[in-house]
């Protein structure tokens, strides 16, 4: 098993495009981690950096200690789970779980046990005998995972593997790839732009945006504490509700509305008075009652969930979400709602940092 170190990581293309900017990071021996972030972030380039698939432009990166920008993908003992699963359709399932142990010239008896042993941890040796395209989606991805268990890697790296199957499919496969990490207990980098895998998958969370790493951190962290604006409204689904206004003695004020902030939330906040601000809360965060300090909104639409309601509302001229019980009486026009205070960001209008 392996600890990775990656000390000011950076990728410049020809023509002086950046990819990946100073990127920093420490995962620890036996860890789960996942790369999570929109199209375009650099999350696959730092993979692939990872794997030696590319190069690294600027900065060190580690393993156990000993530096590894030079070497070549196969002295990394790396072993890489691609989104397409990129088996040999010409071979057994058999053959392309042994491949790897093959091509580096192990002893056939050796290569059985691992494919049999392997197979029966995945609950694969039924189709040993089968060709790729004699199995499903999820059966080519437990077949692409053989392949990588099979020759007992250091590392595991993953990019985007379970891109191609169905919801149903896609949540019983992502626990099916944490059990088997926990057990085998191999230091893993997973990449995703879906954050429902961070959160599920993680041990700890990288959050990417245009090449910089915003925030690392377990998905508890993330979820409850994000760093900044972007991390806010990019982890949780639905998204966190951000609202522009000012401080008015001791009111947030924007557009025609006004919420009395408690105490302790007005002492963060003090320092900004009468100054822009935004203010962050989750739908899960709402409740519909009437009383002091509550807000009068309008209902766009509701989606009914199975037990709670999806409530799409208008706050003055802010669209919000606010997730509630399916008990609650909702076909009105318009409803009272209160913000659990306990619960709300402050971010810098202009850093968009979340002020703490």
């Amino acid at each position: 098993m392996s600890k990775l170190e990656l000390s000011h990581i950076g990728k410049i293309y020809d023509g002086g495009v950046r990819a990946v900017d100073d990127f920093n990071l420490t995962v620890e021996d036996g860890e789960f981690i996942v790369l999570v972030g929109p199209s375009g972030c650099g999350k696959s380039t730092m993979l692939r950096m990872v794997a030696g698939l590319e190069s690294i432009t600027e900065g060190t990166f580690s393993i156990d200690g000993k530096v590894v920008n030079n070497l070549p993908p196969v002295e990394r003992d790396i072993s890489l789970v691609f989104q397409n699963y990129a088996l040999y359709g010409n071979m057994s399932v058999y053959d392309n779980v042994g491949m790897s142990l093959k091509v580096r010239h192990r002893p056939k008896v050796e290569i059985y046990e691992h494919v049999i042993n392997t197979s029966k941890f995945l609950g694969i040796e039924e189709f040993l005998n089968r060709y790729p395209n004699q199995l499903s989606g999820g059966q080519k991805q437990r077949v692409a995972l053989g392949r990588s268990i099979a020759r007992n890697p250091q590392l595991f790296l993953m990019d985007e593997p379970l891109s191609n199957l169905d919801a149903k499919l896609r949540a019983f496969t992502r626990g099916e790839i944490v059990r088997i990490q926990k057990k085998l207990g191999i230091t893993t980098i997973y990449v995703t732009h879906d954050q429902v895998e961070a959160m599920t998958m993680a041990d700890r969370i990288v959050i990417m945006k245009n090449g910089m790493l915003q925030q690392f951190g377990t998905p508890t962290e993330v979820y409850n504490f994000p760093c900044n604006e972007f991390v806010a409204s990019f982890i949780g689904m639905p998204p966190m509700t951000i609202i522009s206004g000012k401080i008015q003695n001791r009111f947030f004020v924007w557009d025609n509305l006004r919420l009395k902030l408690n105490s302790n939330l007005y002492e963060r906040v003090k320092n900004y008075e009468g100054k822009e601000i935004k203010l962050g809360f989750r739908a899960e965060n709402i409740s519909i009652e009437d009383g002091d300090n509550s807000l009068k909104a309008k209902v766009r639409f509701k989606e009914y969930l199975g037990g709670s309601y999806s409530l799409f509302l208008m706050l003055g001229t802010n669209k919000i979400t606010a997730t509630v019980d399916d008990e609650i009486d909702v076909d009105k026009e318009f409803l009272n709602i209160k913000i659990d205070q306990s619960k709300i960001h402050f971010f810098n209008a202009e850093t968009r940092e979340r002020i703490k």
